[in-house]
């Protein structure tokens, strides 16, 4: 936890925002239709799946947006919420 806050930490700051987030797909071979196959390596895939979240994107995302959702994620890795900076929001 290099950030200082976890991924669920990371979900509700965003969430009080009203800004949704979801978990990044679950890899291949840890699916159970796979289950018995081989695979190889997926350490990463794992600890992506395990630390990381799918943020908003794409090309109809304006640049005030993407600022929004980056500053709300810096605030919570200061363990600050938006209405502590800005109680007026």
């Amino acid at each position: 936890m290099q950030f200082g806050v976890t991924r669920e930490d990371i979900r509700l700051a965003l969430e009080r925002e009203d800004i949704e987030s979801c978990p990044l797909w679950k890899p291949m071979h840890l699916r159970p239709i796979f289950a018995g196959c081989e695979a190889v390596g997926g350490a990463v895939a794992e600890a992506f799946f395990r630390d990381g979240r799918c943020l908003p994107s794409g090309t109809a995302l304006a640049a005030t947006d993407l600022a929004r959702v980056a500053e709300v994620i810096r605030r919570a890795g200061r363990g600050q919420s938006v209405a502590q900076i800005h109680p007026e929001t």
